[in-house]
């Protein structure tokens, strides 16, 4: 991967403001990622909104914190429905017409409703930044509008994406053209100290940390992570499991650990939403990280060597320690995670602080926020792009129907992969 340092600044904050359309404001991984750009821009004085829809939900805490920073947020943006397709062209936006707008989202269906606030606040500039963070973030479906439009986002350099993995899945679903991909990844970035923290091993208490919605089965690895600590409690007495979660999922992990030997049910402390300036107090008592997504990061930038995993798993499977193989989800290349623990477990004082400064310097090479804003903030989009009524219409409809038959699979085939998982343990 390659990485231009030093770039000139075409966009400063005096010619440029910045809009981040999501549709929620909660404790997940796309909103602390864009909770941390909004902080590295508002240090840099850019002016910064966050559009909301009408109904999104929000961590109140974790918005005040936001809106504190002095970025503005904004909760009227109409969100689409089969019946109103065109609802979202009645935002007439009142925000410094001297700037350029910078529109910054993670999805599809926020790229129609900028579109549509594009289309009547034709008085401003824009440019568009679709940011994939999740592999099936562009994924067209069966419609053939979409995956055209899709395409068309792609050649004006709309759409890009957060690694080789999602690069892959979107090359592959969209059957497009390569493009030159150390021009298209951008990793998630984070704030890093200049100095790597390394800390002392824990021999009396050693505390693995995982932080995760509940969320399943996309994050069901933390069903197979307390099984092999189950099974390690046995030979380490001296280990300990924290898990900080939220979600509709949160009564199955209560129940689940309630199935333990009664010794291990008491070394795991099960903790429910922390405000997002707490983690770090937590992630500084652990030893060790295992999880996916920007936690991942959130660790080693605090000191602790962590082991990004797979997703859409109910085993706990690893391609390894992070600075092998850099990436917050891994895709391939599976091995069971405990012998990965058991070999921090038996590490001396010299081998984990060695395996801390691989995990911190990899993360600087990919991950280092500063550099990452600054490469997205010069990006250009070719021409613009041009989206029909009708064209709309059909899209929503599509969109609508494959949602539908989407919360029903998943729902039939969580049921079917949990119950094949209790089967065979």
């Amino acid at each position: 991967m390659i990485f231009v340092k030093d770039y000139r600044m075409r966009r400063t904050k005096d010619n440029t403001q910045i809009v981040i359309i999501n549709p929620h404001f909660i404790l997940g991984g796309t909103d602390t990622y864009f909770y941390r750009m909004f902080k590295w821009l508002r240090k840099h004085e850019y002016d910064s909104s966050l559009f909301l829809f009408e109904n999104s939900s929000y961590d109140k805490s974790f918005l005040n914190q936001l809106i504190e920073l002095g970025v503005k947020v904004y909760f009227n943006i109409p969100c689409f429905k089969r019946s109103d397709e065109g609802k979202p062209s009645r935002i007439k936006l009142n925000l410094d017409k001297s700037k350029e707008i910078f529109f910054i989202y993670a999805r599809f269906e926020d790229f129609l409703i900028a579109k549509k606030i594009e289309t009547v606040n034709k008085e401003y500039k824009f440019t568009h930044f679709c940011y994939m963070l999740h592999p099936e973030a562009l994924n067209p479906g069966t419609s053939q509008i979409r995956k055209q439009v899709i395409k068309k986002m792609w050649e004006n350099n709309y759409i890009n994406i957060m690694d080789k993995e999602c690069y892959n899945s979107f090359l592959n679903k969209n059957e497009i053209s390569n493009r030159d991909d150390s021009l298209a990844l951008f990793p998630i970035g984070i704030d890093i100290p200049e100095v790597c923290p390394v800390k002392e091993k824990n021999r009396s208490i050693f505390r693995i940390l995982s932080i995760l919605r509940f969320d399943f089965p996309f994050k069901a690895y933390i069903f197979g992570l307390i099984d092999t600590f189950s099974n390690l409690f046995i030979h380490y007495p001296n280990i300990r499991l924290t898990i900080i979660g939220w979600g509709e999922g949160k009564k199955e992990i209560n129940d689940y650990i309630s199935a333990l030997p009664m010794k291990a049910q008491k070394m795991i402390e099960l903790l429910g939403p922390i405000d997002y300036i707490e983690l770090d107090k937590y992630i500084l008592k652990s030893d060790l990280y295992v999880g996916i997504g920007t936690t991942v990061l959130e660790a080693i930038k605090n000191g602790i060597p962590a082991i990004p995993v797979r997703d859409f798993s109910y085993e706990c499977l690893t391609s390894g320690f992070f600075y092998e193989m850099p990436y917050v989800i891994h895709e391939d290349g599976y091995y069971e995670i405990k012998q990965y623990l058991e070999d921090v477990l038996n590490m001396s004082s010299a081998e984990y602080k060695c395996l801390i400064e691989n995990c911190y310097l990899k993360l600087v090479a990919n991950y280092k926020l500063d550099s990452i804003m600054t490469r997205i903030l010069n990006i250009s989009n070719k021409t613009g792009i041009t989206i029909t009524d009708k064209q709309m219409k059909t899209i929503m409809l599509r969109r609508h129907l494959s949602e539908l038959k989407r919360i029903v699979f998943r729902k039939e085939n969580y049921s079917w992969v949990k119950q094949s998982y209790e089967e065979n343990n």
